[in-house]
């Protein structure tokens, strides 16, 4: 009882303290992550514990942002600049918060993905078929060129953690394919049935998981070389119109998000374990500080939905909207 009494005082604490325009106590105030808010045109923290938590001021970057990708457990971010369109890498859990030019990145990139344990990104431009592939974050990044050539506009894009390889996938009709390309250009279809509208590599591993439209849950293992394709869950409503999917961090399990709100957790050698709704439209899976907490939308004047997959219990919690005013970074005060 007086372990709950203290966890209560502290958020109520740390709750006055955020609404004040005072910064969290690291000790009461455990970090869930960061997240981009478009009407700030920043990033704000999300202090608390899933179920009490609230989002915090924008972090101080001195410079308005057009786009961010947030990679929490590393507490970095790729952020588009909104002065010169520039991509920068920015420290979010630094204090302060830092940010530092990437040498040698495109501008104004349509898409930056990280990779699953966020050692690698991939920034991609629709306009000009523009790929680049960043490895060595968060120290020592570097940027390369991959030959993208008629890439077009996928649907869903990622990039394998040590920046070898990437998937993308179309996600429209069936005759739509998936591509594995290696970071030399070199491109391969891969042998899926179906319109794979979604797509992720597991962490460390040769292996993927992919979606179709209808909902088919489909396991590669060994992506590099002789593959091999496992249906470990058969379409339905608690899959199909998927937004994303991840894997677990020890890749036994499977996390999928679907336009309807539908969330589901699948187990690589036993289908279906759970399921649950957020009643909402997820723009995503997006990785929290803690493992198998996912951020399913950004911060806006909307709650922000965390999907709970750490207990067999799956649940989503509710995290409310900021309290305070969204003035862009930069603009008059």
């Amino acid at each position: 009882m007086r372990a709950s009494h203290l966890t209560l005082l502290s958020f109520v604490l740390a709750a006055s303290k955020l609404a004040s325009g005072g910064p969290p106590s690291a000790i009461a105030q455990p970090a869930l992550g960061y997240s981009f808010d478009s009407a700030a045109a920043a990033i704000r923290p999300i202090w608390g514990i899933p179920g009490a938590a609230l989002p915090s001021d924008p972090l101080s970057l001195n410079v308005p942002l057009a786009s961010a990708a947030v990679y929490d457990q590393l507490g970095i971010a790729l952020v588009v600049s909104g002065a010169d369109q520039s991509v920068q890498l920015a420290v979010l859990n630094a204090s302060p918060a830092t940010l530092s030019p990437l040498n040698g990145a495109m501008t104004a990139p349509d898409r930056m993905v990280f990779s699953a344990s966020g050692t690698a990104a991939a920034l991609y431009s629709v306009a000009n078929s523009h790929l680049q592939v960043v490895t060595g974050l968060p120290g020592s990044p570097v940027v390369s060129e991959v030959p993208a050539a008629n890439l077009g506009n996928p649907l869903a894009l990622a990039v394998s953690d040590d920046g070898s390889h990437l998937l993308a996938a179309y996600g429209t009709t069936d005759s739509d394919p998936v591509w594995l390309l290696s970071a030399d250009g070199a491109a391969v279809q891969l042998p899926l049935s179906g319109t794979t509208a979604a797509l992720a590599f597991d962490a460390g591993r040769q292996n993927a998981a992919f979606v179709t439209l209808s909902g088919d849950v489909i396991l590669a293992s060994g992506l590099y070389g002789q593959a091999s394709y496992t249906v470990i869950q058969p379409g339905g409503d608690a899959t199909s119109a998927p937004v994303a999917v991840r894997f677990s961090a020890a890749g036994d399990r499977v996390f999928v998000a679907t336009q309807s709100g539908a969330l589901a957790v699948i187990s690589a050698s036993a289908g279906l374990l759970s399921r649950a709704s957020c009643q909402c439209a997820p723009t995503g899976l997006i990785p929290s500080a803690s493992q198998s907490l996912f951020r399913l939308n950004e911060v806006s004047g909307n709650p922000v939905l965390l999907f709970d997959a750490t207990s067999p219990d799956t649940r989503v919690w509710f995290v409310p909207p900021p309290q305070t005013p969204a003035v862009p970074q930069g603009s008059a005060q």
